[in-house]
């Protein structure tokens, strides 16, 4: 666990850790994490498995901000004892950005791979906009463990969220989903340019509260369920593979999906704000 400022995580391996990965919480700020792999946690957990943890779940009151989690390689995370986030991002934290990650086979009891703000718990007044970006990951392979819930691949509760130019697929739940925990936060839930192939879900149903999001949609590709008129629907034509199977990893993170020449996708988006 990290506690402190100006801090940088860079081109490490954490592997077979008993719970998580990296945790940074007790408020700190200016803390990058860059480039790493983390891989088979909570090797000696029975409840809890986490790759990368922001925040603190049990005070729900840690205001660690201005954290960069970006080009990491996260995979193996969970089984069937406990239950698996890739990034856990809890309440009360701000300014937290996710890019260019690249996460693969985690298993969930509830939520999804990655997990933002799942508390309707509210945030300081004149600070109700956490200010979350999660963009251009790319993740795949999540499934519940026995009797658990969901298995999506981001899942949210909370307004003040920027979701764009992620890819994701096989999920055992939908692609994104959103409930309805968003307490006094502001800034709206923004869904943007994302492949999805497993649909999207939002304000169906809460964990904690009643308080739904105020959702913002557009120029996605969607297969299953959840497209707006301002989205594309997917088909399996519209991209040359892999549809299946493992991402092209390279320094970063690469693309299994491409669209091909003749989707209907290319060039279909309408014009943002």
């Amino acid at each position: 666990p990290l506690g402190g400022n100006d801090i940088m995580i860079i081109d490490c391996e954490v592997d077979n850790p008993g719970q998580l990965g990296i945790k940074v919480n007790s408020n700190s700020y200016k803390v990058e994490i860059i480039g790493n792999t983390v891989r088979d946690t909570g090797q000696s957990a029975t409840d809890f498995s986490e790759g990368i943890y922001i925040g603190d779940g049990t005070t729900t009151a840690d205001r660690s901000h201005d954290i960069l989690i970006q080009g990491n390689h996260i995979y193996n995370i969970g089984d069937g004892a406990s239950s698996g986030e890739a990034i856990d991002i809890k309440v009360t934290v701000y300014n937290i950005t996710v890019v260019d990650n690249l996460i693969e086979n985690v298993v969930v009891n509830s939520q999804g791979a990655i997990t933002a703000l799942l508390n309707d718990i509210n945030y300081p007044g004149g600070a109700t906009d956490p200010n979350i970006v999660i963009s251009r990951n790319i993740i795949h392979g999540v499934t519940k463990k026995t009797g658990g819930f969901n298995g999506s691949g981001i899942s949210t509760g909370s307004n003040g969220i920027l979701v764009t130019n992620n890819i994701i697929w096989d999920c055992e739940e939908n692609s994104i989903t959103s409930t309805t925990d968003a307490s006094n936060t502001t800034g709206d839930f923004t869904v943007y340019n994302n492949t999805l192939w497993d649909g999207i879900s939002v304000n169906a149903s809460g964990v904690y509260g009643s308080n739904p999001v105020t959702l913002i949609q557009k120029n996605n590709l969607i297969k299953g369920s959840g497209s707006t008129g301002d989205d594309q629907v997917g088909v399996d034509a519209d991209c040359v593979g892999p549809l299946t199977g493992t991402a092209i990893s390279d320094t970063y993170t690469g693309s299994g999906y491409i669209l091909d020449v003749d989707s209907l996708a290319n060039d279909a988006g309408i014009e943002l704000a």
